[in-house]
């Protein structure tokens, strides 16, 4: 018996360690970089994104197809969320 506590014991203690290294590791790598904040106007914004969309339309790396499944498997793993929180309901 004192074994099996030992061992979750020592099992426990490095799930923590480990949290606890992934979580401190960027604090030792500079800090968290956070992006700078820059404030659009809505026709700025949609210029914005008119253009990357556009960019991305000629990045031959860029795969259409690709955001759609993307969103199938969010919108999917949202709902399966929702039925869960909601009891199945």
């Amino acid at each position: 018996m004192p074994e099996i506590i030992a061992l979750v014991v020592g099992g426990l203690v490095l799930v923590v360690a480990a949290v606890a290294g992934l979580y401190l590791w960027p604090v030792g790598h500079h800090g968290r970089r956070v992006a700078p904040a820059r404030p659009l106007d809505f026709d700025t914004a949609t210029r914005a994104a008119m253009a990357v969309i556009a960019a991305e339309a000629a990045d031959p790396e860029v795969r259409p197809g690709l955001c759609a499944i993307v969103l199938r498997a969010r919108s999917y793993l949202v709902g399966s969320v929702a039925a869960l929180s909601t009891g199945g309901a």
